[in-house]
């Protein structure tokens, strides 16, 4: 090759309008949050070259961080057609499928993907998880044992396997799952069957778990987060507050350490300590409806006057604040809004941790206001939601020992 052919090709790998280095710039702005000049790159790129399945591929990855699905999803079609191996399309395609609410549409592109890469441990355990949730448990136990056998090393696919054992109620198989994870790799596998029991009630098992995986190393952070909601459940609430301060350490502006921090305090009757914390994490989540569990402590302080003044005075500066999506917990504590309505409302919810939310704070309006046996019924109907995720479920547990100790 003479050196002015040299010279040319050189320029031309190097000028601004080659089509590979407009989607090495779009990544590199991907990269940094720049979603606009990635597209921007890369319908450059595409008008270069209108099979450069990379640039279809990352202007699509750009879109769907704008939330444009639709967008990003006919990119990723053009990248699949473009492309001789367009499994990591397909994958990808899939996942803003399940964005859309697509199922189906992500089942089909789970198996056009598998057929190409049938050895594909990822794309297995993907199709898994995608099968639980359309309540496919046998094919969702299917993936899962595949990915398995074609890695048997891989102590993650034993611990959702054992997982789904589990909801089959396998109890001896989900145990040699967890037994084979832990063999593995103890981090993973402790973690895993300790989280298990927090979720069955077994509070001594997680606990004993829980610390094992810290002894061994976990770097799941959220290990003494559960850890502390175990310590709950066995009612040994100094240990779980240290735990929650251990988690707060860690991560002092998430709001979840401070939630369980509270109740727990809330549970020993700390009435300032939980007050602290309760307006700590009101102050880290300012968008969401929690200025009623200040109301509640102060009232157990025998402050309930000035404390509905400060819920009054709450909700009216909240009242044109579209960020806040639902007062109705305020609105119920305020006396606004009936309890049957406000129970009705979460009896509607799908999810449990709302329904056991709802109960909790309505058996609070009823101890604050003396009406012990409404309470009881309803601090009953909080435990019944098993939501063993939301702190208000043990402090349901907990307020309802000890109104049935005094009853004694």
């Amino acid at each position: 090759m003479s050196v002015i052919c040299l010279i040319l090709l050189t320029l031309r790998l190097q000028a601004p309008g080659d089509p590979d280095k407009l989607v090495t710039a779009a990544k590199e702005k991907l990269g940094k949050g720049d979603t606009d000049g990635a597209i921007a790159d890369c319908t450059k790129a595409i008008e270069l070259d209108p099979k450069h399945e990379k640039a279809y591929a990352y202007r699509g990855a750009a879109r769907a961080r704008k939330a444009d699905h639709d967008g990003a999803i006919q990119d990723l079609t053009k990248a699949i057609e473009c492309s001789k191996s367009p499994a990591i399309w397909l994958e990808a395609r899939a996942g803003l499928k399940i964005a859309k609410g697509d199922g189906e549409g992500a089942l089909r592109d789970y198996g056009q993907a598998i057929e190409l890469a049938p050895d594909s441990v990822k794309l297995h355990m993907a199709r898994s998880k995608l099968r639980w949730r359309l309540e496919d448990l046998e094919g969702a136990m299917a993936d899962a044992t595949r990915a398995i056998d074609i890695d048997p090393s891989n102590p993650t696919s034993f611990t959702w396997r054992a997982s789904l054992r589990e909801q089959k109620n396998d109890a001896a198989g989900a145990a040699r799952d967890y037994d084979k994870s832990i063999e593995l790799d103890p981090k993973v596998g402790y973690y895993s069957r300790a989280a298990s029991r927090l979720r069955g009630g077994d509070y001594d098992g997680a606990d004993a778990d829980f610390s094992k995986a810290i002894e061994v190393g976990s770097n799941n952070a959220a290990v003494y987060l559960q850890r502390g909601d175990a310590r709950r459940g066995r009612n040994m609430l100094d240990a779980a507050i240290a735990d929650y301060t251990k988690w707060i350490e860690t991560f002092p502006k998430d709001p979840s350490g401070y939630h369980r921090r509270a109740a727990a305090h809330f549970d020993q009757r700390n009435w300032g300590a939980a007050l602290s914390d309760y307006r700590r994490m009101i102050q880290l989540s300012p968008h969401t409806d929690l200025l009623g569990r200040v109301w509640i402590v102060r009232s157990h302080m025998g402050e309930q006057e000035a404390a509905t003044k400060e819920l009054e005075e709450q909700l009216a500066k909240r009242k044109n604040d579209r960020t806040v999506l639902d007062v109705s917990q305020s609105e119920f504590l305020a006396g606004r809004m009936p309890e049957s309505e406000f129970l009705d409302r979460a009896q509607k919810a799908a999810d449990s941790s709302t329904r056991c939310s709802a109960f909790f704070l309505a058996a609070q309006r009823r101890l604050v206001c003396n009406d012990r046996i409404a309470a009881l019924n309803l601090l009953r109907k909080c435990i019944e939601t098993r939501a063993r995720d939301n702190p208000d479920y043990f402090s349901a547990v907990a307020e309802l020992a000890a109104i049935e100790k005094e009853k004694k």
